[in-house]
């Protein structure tokens, strides 16, 4: 249960790192002989060393100063990370039993019959309808099984984003029919989960063959130290093993649905279920938005479905995932278009309605996105206050400290007209012209409400572009650079509205027609 094994390259920098050699050795070989020396500057030791064993055969290669030195601090650092990491799940598992026991007025029974657990990500605005707990992801699913007289159970998740005090969040977890892990578990089960999520990192082998003249020991090497240091919060999902087994034990039937990202939230359930022996079992990965090619997750081996952790039946939210999946090695007969339950549609009055004037900055969860994003921001800063003349309203991930983004982008507040947007973005899209993202999932949402969207590159990853799938038909989704950026703007907001108007139209039109909104027809895939 690993980030590598899933090919989830928005937490593993395996492949990008690999990608990133292979340019290197690429460019060496083709201008040898036009450049004298080249400075390549590395942040992580273990790509430097990974570059000096994939490349001193082509040329001469100096290392720092001191290099063994940035090799053993880089490793200890993986290594005080997996010790805090693993007294901060310890803590965390510790006030999650006490708040949940304190909660609980009776023993829960196991259920009988058929069941249907919906592995549920909740957040702050989960909770904003007493009784009933919202999902991000999924919709109106819970709700849509229990209207059809489905035994309904959520399984929650989440992370360190909840503002919600805890015993708050444990009495409504308790009155919208959720499994409470805790409920299920004895201490044995966080000590064995605790355990096996720290030597899960020996499942990555030291040996992994690549190809010739290709060395990737090192990148191996920090693969599994990066593993060590983040495997633990992993726990938090391992203990489904031991809660499964004791809550399924009266039943017959189980479907239970999971994101379908190829990540290890999703995998310890899927594969427990298949071995409880005395249930007929059925998990269903749903694709909850459009994902950019680059992600190497869904870019399929041969077999790979037959591996119990993959789900019995991949549903996507329309026509467009759906033949991605399949061009990429998925096989047709795994996958099958459903609604599109997470997304919004905005009827077109009420798009045409609003005056939208402002420009909007949608951030991505990931660390290095975010820094390049305000990087762009800041390039770009004093020419939209004075020139541009819009409001700014900029949207973290819900999960994001707008503290950190705040000093990041070294003010002590947002400038005058700046404003974060913390609710919902399809009311921030509602007032914005234009989003502009950075591998952010956000452009779809953007693309359905009117509001024309700006993709930007990557300056050391690749793009994600989450629309890339339809670039080639338009123009304006394809990414562009920090310093075309103003430019792009300039034309949006002042020289060339029109054209831009149109093209987000069809773009409009496009995701319409490739998105599935809600119906019965298509909620009846859930059941499938």
């Amino acid at each position: 249960m690993s980030h590598l094994a899933g090919r989830n390259n928005g937490c593993s920098l395996l492949f990008i790192f690999l990608i990133q050699i292979f340019a290197l050795r690429r460019y060496i070989l083709e201008n040898n002989n036009k450049n004298s020396s080249i400075m390549v500057v590395c942040q992580d030791s273990f790509l430097l060393l990974a570059v000096y064993d994939n490349l001193k055969e082509y040329v001469d290669i100096n290392l720092p100063y001191r290099w063994r030195r940035g090799y053993y601090i880089d490793t200890i650092s993986f290594l005080r990370q997996a010790i805090r990491n693993l007294i901060g799940q310890v803590r965390r598992f510790r006030n999650h039993s006490y708040y949940a026991k304190n909660s609980r007025f009776k023993k829960p029974k196991p259920p009988n019959g058929e069941i249907y657990i919906v592995h549920h990500f909740i957040d702050d605005q989960s909770f904003e309808k007493p009784n009933n707990l919202s999902s991000r992801y999924f919709g109106i699913l819970p709700e849509w099984l229990r209207g059809k007289g489905k035994q309904v159970y959520s399984l929650p998740w989440w992370l360190s984003n909840l503002k919600i005090p805890l015993d708050e969040v444990f009495h409504s977890l308790r009155k919208s029919n959720c499994i409470i892990p805790q409920d299920w578990l004895k201490i044995r089960h966080y000590l064995l989960s605790l355990f096996n999520c720290l030597i899960s990192f020996r499942a990555i082998k030291k040996n992994i063959p690549y190809s010739k003249n290709f060395d990737i020991t090192k990148l191996i090497t920090r693969e599994r130290l990066f593993h060590l240091g983040n495997a633990i919060s992993l726990s938090e999902f391992w203990v489904y093993k031991y809660i499964l087994k004791s809550f399924l034990k009266n039943t017959n039937k189980v479907t239970i649905y999971n994101h379908f990202e190829m990540s290890p939230p999703e995998h310890v359930q899927t594969y427990e279920i298949k071995r409880i022996s005395h249930i007929k079992s059925k998990s269903i990965g749903y694709c909850h938005t459009l994902n950019s090619k680059d992600y190497f997750a869904y870019h399929f081996p041969k077999n790979e479905s037959k591996s119990r952790i993959f789900p019995d039946l991949v549903l996507t939210n329309g026509e467009i995932n759906k033949t991605m999946l399949i061009n990429q090695g998925l096989s047709p007969n795994r996958v099958i278009a459903g609604p599109a339950v997470r997304q919004n549609f905005p009827k077109t009055e009420s798009i045409s309605s609003v005056k939208r004037d402002s420009l909007l900055f949608a951030l991505s969860l990931d660390p290095e996105s975010i820094i390049e994003m305000i990087d762009h921001i800041l390039y770009i800063a004093d020419w939209i206050q004075s020139d541009l003349k819009c409001s700014v309203l900029i949207k973290p991930h819900p999960i994001s400290s707008k503290k950190s983004i705040v000093e990041q982008l070294g003010y002590k507040s947002l400038p005058e007209g700046w404003d974060f947007w913390d609710k919902e973005i399809y009311g921030a899209l509602a007032r914005s012209r234009c989003l502009v993202a950075l591998s952010s999932g956000s452009i779809i949402d953007a693309g359905l409400s009117g509001c024309i969207p700006i993709a930007l590159t990557r300056e050391l990853n690749v793009n994600w572009n989450c629309l890339d799938s339809i670039q080639d038909e338009f123009s304006i989704l394809k990414p562009i650079g920090k310093y075309q950026l103003k430019e792009r703007l300039e034309e949006i907001f002042i020289s060339n509205q029109k054209h831009y108007d149109i093209q987000t139209s069809l773009i409009r039109k496009k995701l319409l027609k490739g998105l599935n909104p809600i119906n019965e027809d298509k909620m009846e895939a859930f059941l499938n």
